[in-house]
């Protein structure tokens, strides 16, 4: 964070007395636009400058936006309109995690150091120092009791002085971090921006949207300048989507996703293309081996040949050393090299992998509940953020099948193709991709998808992959 404690900052904010250092910009105190434009140099768009507009009027803007539409780059032009039109203001930033905290103030620092006119003030990673009560810091939201006790003093709103809160990436913001930060609300010169994707419809952030003295604002991605937004990135999200997706509710209209919704990653139509499709990529001889975690589930295996699922086998048997020597049997009558046999970790598996190595065999544990990976050249312009191996084998699947580098054939629809549309998928309160449970999928459909888990695990060491596509 910073060198100086959280009891320090809200002091300062508190003591707001004394000598009161001159305002470099007064005459720009209810002209964000015309600010960012003559001191600046940044002519923001329509609906840029409505938002600032209305941050002066009603002091509470909550924006949900599309991707791309410049709203962190703008988020960062409020801040030094703000700080530098007012005598001892005061802005807080935060975004879920510090890395989020990190790219707007990344945009401060552009937006600072290619101004027309020299600014004055220390510039720091995430903070700005113009005098001890006149500063703008930057806060990731892990702890809640960093957001108590501030209070905005000054004169009448719009005049000197105020507290002008960013939250950034507002949808991964937990509810009991806003539940801290609504004692700021309780100042006339408080002013609080929330922007970000629509990513949950639940939360405060949804709920700003819905009730409350909010002036809302969604910005699709037809609304911005097409020297902003391609037409045709509108385009391929439709395509690699579907119009009634969540994600092309977040990422192209700018909206809250319909509540209530089965959100599949691997739609039906993704996978009836993947029944007959060439594959397009030499991916060799791989096995996924689902282990069974109790007596209700069985363990399977998945064989495929250059992206071809050519043969599946199931078994009951809690067994170790027994499952272990029928993975190196189908092995070795398929052909597969050893680092080529992907075992899932979870429950049995990490036993079974423990027996396939005491037989002399070399094999690829996969944690399904672990870090991703994370190692996707291949991945051409992906902003997806996962929030494990079990999510991140479930996104390479969807590439494999969209890109065709994986055919399906009709022999194993009662199997693999019925069970890769099982899986339903959400974003947590971090905005991280995260697939449902087994546990909930079980309980809908009466069995595990263990098939299409298996085929997954196929997928552990793709790592060559045209660079196709665009997302």
């Amino acid at each position: 964070m910073t060198a100086r404690s959280w009891a320090q900052v809200r002091q300062q904010i508190d003591s707001r007395l004394g000598n009161k250092a001159p305002c470099p910009f007064p005459q720009y105190a209810n002209d964000p636009e015309g600010f960012s434009r003559e001191v600046l140099g940044f002519t923001p768009w329509e609906k840029q400058a409505a938002i600032g507009k209305s941050l002066v009027e009603e002091q509470r803007v909550t924006v949900v936006s599309c991707n791309g539409a410049g709203k962190t780059c703008w988020a960062a032009r409020i801040l030094l309109w703000f700080l530098y039109t007012r005598r001892d203001a005061i802005v807080v930033t935060t975004a879920p995690t510090w890395h989020q905290v990190g790219l707007l103030w990344r945009e401060v620092r552009a937006a600072f150091s290619s101004s027309k006119f020299h600014l004055k003030g220390e510039l720091m990673q995430t903070r700005l120092d113009l005098e001890p009560q006149h500063f703008a810091m930057g806060l990731s939201t892990d702890k809640e009791e960093r957001f108590q006790g501030f209070h905005a003093k000054g004169s009448e709103p719009g005049g000197d002085g105020g507290l002008l809160v960013i939250v950034d990436e507002a949808s991964g913001v937990a509810d009991h971090i806003f539940d801290a930060m609504r004692g700021y609300l309780t100042s006339p010169n408080c002013y609080v921006l929330l922007i970000g994707n629509g990513n949950r419809s639940e939360g405060a952030f949804y709920e700003s949207h819905q009730r409350g003295r909010w002036d809302r604002f969604s910005i699709a991605a037809h609304d911005v300048p097409e020297d902003i937004m391609s037409r045709d990135w509108i385009t391929e999200q439709g395509e690699y989507w579907g119009e009634d997706s969540p994600q092309y509710f977040v990422r192209v209209l700018g909206k809250f996703p319909p509540k209530g919704g089965d959100y599949q990653l691997i739609p039906q139509w993704l996978i009836e293309g993947a029944l007959e499709e060439e594959p397009t990529a030499n991916e060799g001889r791989h096995i996924g081996v689902d282990v069974a975690r109790s007596g209700a589930d069985s363990s399977v295996a998945v064989i495929t040949v250059d992206g071809v699922i050519k043969h599946t086998d199931r078994w009951d048997s809690e067994d170790l050393m027994e499952t272990a020597k029928r993975t190196l049997r189908l092995a070795a009558q398929w052909n597969v090299p050893g680092e080529n046999i992907h075992v899932d970790m979870d429950g049995l598996g990490a036993g079974v992998v423990d027996r396939i190595r005491e037989e002399g065999s070399d094999c690829d544990p996969v944690d399904f509940g672990g870090k991703p990976l994370g190692d996707w050249d291949w991945l051409v312009g992906t902003e997806v953020k996962i929030l494990n191996r079990r999510a991140e084998l479930h996104w390479i699947g969807r590439m494999a099948l969209l890109n065709h580098h994986a055919q399906i054939p009709e022999e194993y629809k009662p199997t693999v193709w019925r069970q890769l549309a099982w899986t339903n998928f959400e974003y947590n309160e971090k905005g991280l991709l995260k697939m449902e449970s087994k546990d909930k999928i079980r309980a809908r459909f009466g069995a595990s998808p263990d098939f299409a888990d298996a085929w997954y695990l196929t997928l552990s060491r793709a790592r060559n992959r045209p660079k196709l596509f665009i997302i």
